[in-house]
């Protein structure tokens, strides 16, 4: 009876031994497996932390326009972000405050609350001089001696930026072009082009303080350089706004959704003149969009 109860075939012997073989090399196996899955974790974790501190052996301050993409690998930044921060620090045309490097893709916010803390901006060579003194040499004889064949100081060339600063006369904003505004001391190529598309997309300025709305500039730049902008007169472009589709009126930075689908609704009660189009508007917006109807 017994041996009928205990009784296998022989597959079932097999399947029954293979598994006790496999439970018990299991067995053995157990802390060597969790001793190595141990260790590769520690690992991970050693890496993910190497990865997670780096950039913070800043110990002194630096100024961020003369850092060269050595410095910045010894910081801790890797190749890339390190070209891509010297790239685009010369697109921008320098750093003027932490702000402007914060937009440097790969930079996450630990590594730019580190170097704000760690960098200064006193020094710009795009709009500055350097304070040393330079020297351009030659081979001057047989014997390959060199001797210096030009010497610049700084008070030199800030007295020379001083007298071209002086002879720089005002322009008008609605018709200069891009290297007209590069005269100007921190307009760069980069702002150039965006004060020249936004004017294109505005038709025009008619105020010397809508150079303030462009991005990127600040509202001292044009405080302080306004004795060199003007503008002649008031002729802009004006929208055709009896004529013109819904997505050709939305392109214009003054008018948003709701405004140009109440311009259309205007239009289709009969509106004639451009002060039908006054109650799609608050006072702050009607006077700046009524330029430009």
């Amino acid at each position: 009876m017994i041996k009928k109860i205990f009784y296998f075939h022989t597959r079932e012997r097999n399947t029954l031994l293979l598994l006790l073989t496999s439970t018990i090399l299991y067995s053995l196996s157990s802390p060597i497996l969790h001793s190595f899955w141990n260790k590769d974790i520690n690992t991970l974790e050693v890496i993910s932390l190497k990865y997670t501190t780096i950039g913070l052996h800043i110990t002194d301050c630096h100024q961020a326009n003369l850092l060269q993409k050595e410095d910045l690998i010894h910081f801790g930044m890797n190749t890339d972000l390190a070209e891509r921060w010297i790239h685009y620090r010369q697109r921008v045309g320098g750093f003027f405050k932490p702000e402007d490097f914060q937009n440097v893709w790969g930079l996450n916010d630990r590594k730019y609350e580190i170097l704000a803390a760690h960098l200064q901006f006193d020094e710009n060579p795009y709009f500055e001089t350097q304070r040393s003194v330079r020297a351009v040499r030659i081979p001057s004889n047989k014997n390959n001696t060199t001797q210096p064949i030009a010497t610049v100081s700084s008070k030199n060339i800030q007295a020379q930026r001083k007298k071209e600063s002086e002879d720089l006369m005002p322009f008008c904003i609605n018709t200069a072009n891009a290297e007209q505004f590069q005269k100007i001391r921190g307009i760069g190529p980069v702002l150039s082009d965006r004060i020249i598309k936004y004017r294109e997309r505005l038709g025009g300025f008619y105020s010397i303080e809508q150079l303030k709305e462009v991005f990127g500039i600040e509202d001292e730049l044009i405080d302080n350089n306004s004795a060199y902008f003007k503008i002649e007169d008031k002729s802009i472009y004006q929208l055709d706004w009896q004529e013109d589709e819904f997505r050709n009126l939305l392109a214009h930075p003054y008018l948003d959704y709701d405004q140009v689908v109440c311009i259309m609704q205007q239009k289709r009660a009969g509106a004639e003149s451009a002060s039908d189009l006054e109650k799609c508007f608050d006072e702050l917006e009607w006077e700046k969009i009524i330029w430009y109807l």
